[in-house]
């Protein structure tokens, strides 16, 4: 089940980096955690906290914990990740940030990109100088 979002969560991811990841969802990436396992799939949501749901997930434990025990990954249909565990998060070689973000953003505000910049004030003042 995707995160439910309330309207001070929604405010809150737009103005920190878990907007892009909220924009990546449904797409496949490799999150590390900070004792360095990797767990590879689909993003299903993120929260404005940036905890991670995950689909498809297949956990690669670290390194050193597989020369004694099981070397294998595992994989899980679902996963959860809290955001005080993750270290890195690894997309594709080629991810457009730009459009992720007004997607994120239009998604998250229900208003465009170029809408919601005309909104603010200090905004609408510069473009009044300018014009006349």
């Amino acid at each position: 089940m995707a995160f439910a979002s309330s309207l001070a969560e929604r405010k809150k991811s737009i103005r920190t980096l878990a907007c892009f990841l909220q924009g990546m969802e449904g797409k496949q990436m490799a999150v590390e955690l900070r004792d360095f396992t990797l767990i590879k799939g689909k993003l299903l949501s993120c929260d404005c906290y940036m905890n991670l749901e995950m689909v498809d997930a297949t956990v690669y434990p670290r390194k050193r914990r597989c020369a004694g025990g099981d070397p294998d990954p595992t994989h899980c249909e679902r996963f959860f990740v809290g955001c005080k565990f993750i270290r890195f998060v690894h997309f594709d070689n080629y991810v457009d940030i730009l459009s992720v973000l007004q997607r994120a953003t239009k998604k998250a505000t229900g208003v465009g990109p170029r809408k919601f910049e005309t909104l603010s004030k200090s905004y609408r003042a510069t473009l009044a100088k300018t014009t006349s």
